[in-house]
C-alpha cells in the first residue's frame, strides 16, 4: 500500500468518523428536542388535570348551593300559599275581616315615605309602577 493510498484511506475514514458523529449530535439533538417536548405536554397535562379538579369542585358547590336554594324557594313557596289559603278562609269567613279588606288605604297611609311610586299595592310583583290615582 502506497502512501497516497494510505492517505486517502485515512481522510475516508476521518470523514467517516465525522459523518458519524454529526449524525449521532444529531440524534441527540432530536432526542433532547423530544425529551423537552414530552416534560412540557406533561406540565400541561398536570395543569389541566388541577383545572379540571377545581372546575369539579366548583361546579359540585354550585349544584349544591342550587339544590339548597331551590329547596328554601319550595318551603317559602309552600309557606305563602298556606298564609294566602288561610287568608282568604278569613276574608271569607269573617264580616269585619271582609270589611277591613274591601276598604281602600287612605293615601296619606298609602304615600307615608313620599315616594309616588309604590308597585306593591297595584302590581304584586314590585316593578316600579306607579299606584293608581283614584
Amino acid at each position: 500500500m502506497t502512501v497516497e493510498t494510505a492517505a486517502a484511506k485515512a481522510t475516508a475514514q476521518t470523514i467517516a468518523l465525522l459523518v458519524l458523529i454529526v449524525i449521532v449530535l444529531i440524534a441527540a439533538g432530536v432526542a433532547w428536542w423530544h425529551w423537552a417536548d414530552y416534560q412540557a405536554m406533561k406540565a400541561k397535562v398536570s395543569s389541566l388535570e388541577s383545572t379540571a379538579a377545581v372546575t369539579s369542585e366548583a361546579t359540585n358547590a354550585l349544584s349544591t348551593a342550587t339544590e339548597s336554594q331551590q329547596a328554601v324557594k319550595i318551603t317559602i313557596d309552600d309557606r305563602r300559599t298556606q298564609k294566602d289559603a288561610a287568608y282568604e278562609d278569613v276574608i271569607r269567613n269573617d264580616k269585619d275581616a271582609r270589611a277591613w279588606a274591601d276598604s281602600p288605604i287612605h293615601d296619606s297611609v298609602r304615600n307615608l315615605d313620599r315616594d309616588p311610586i309604590n308597585g306593591l299595592e297595584d302590581n304584586p310583583s314590585g316593578r316600579g309602577v306607579a299606584d293608581k290615582t283614584d
